[in-house]
């Protein structure tokens, strides 16, 4: 049996559990999700648990944290996958922040969702103002949401409403 030449090939135990620790994470918070949306279904499918759009937005994030390497700025992937996961789950789902919080969602995500939740009297175009001023990491989880809303058969109205959006919060 081979010995490994040095160190710096093996992956230390505090890694290995900490990588444990964010899976564990944020499996918690699909379930969670998962159960806020549990019997809806995505418009522009056939019948597609609404769970798949939350699942797409954060692979999309978690894609773009990796390959922009977010991290350096001092962002946890844990708490970008969980907010993507439950971004809708309080406006869609009535799901209150405290039982986030409860369910062992860390303070971080449950402020991003938070924010990423659009209060029914809010203009949207006014909404999309306010993301523009908040984190890097709730402006990726919008953008990211945006386009996989333009995935799914939108009206002409919804169009134009993320076209705007996405011309604010990506400055084009």
């Amino acid at each position: 049996m081979a010995r490994r030449a040095a160190n710096t090939d093996m992956i230390s135990s505090d890694t290995i559990r900490e990588v444990r620790k964010i899976r564990s994470l944020t499996k918690r918070a699909d379930r969670l999700a998962e159960s806020a949306h549990a019997g809806q279904v995505r418009r522009g499918t056939d019948g597609q648990p609404y769970i798949e759009h939350c699942r797409r937005v954060a692979r999309a994030a978690l894609d773009v944290f990796k390959s922009a390497h977010l991290h350096a700025l001092g962002l946890n992937p844990h708490d970008v996958a969980a907010a993507a996961l439950l971004h809708d789950a309080v406006e869609d789902a009535g799901v209150l922040p405290v039982h986030l919080l409860q369910a062992g969602i860390s303070s971080v995500a449950v402020d991003w969702v938070h924010v990423l939740t659009r209060p029914k009297v809010e203009p949207y175009d006014d909404y999309i103002r306010r993301i523009l001023n908040a984190s890097t990491a709730v402006k990726l989880i919008k953008i990211c949401d945006i386009v996989d809303n333009l995935a799914d058969e939108p009206s002409n109205a919804q169009v134009e409403k993320y076209r705007r959006a996405l011309v604010t919060l990506c400055g084009i």
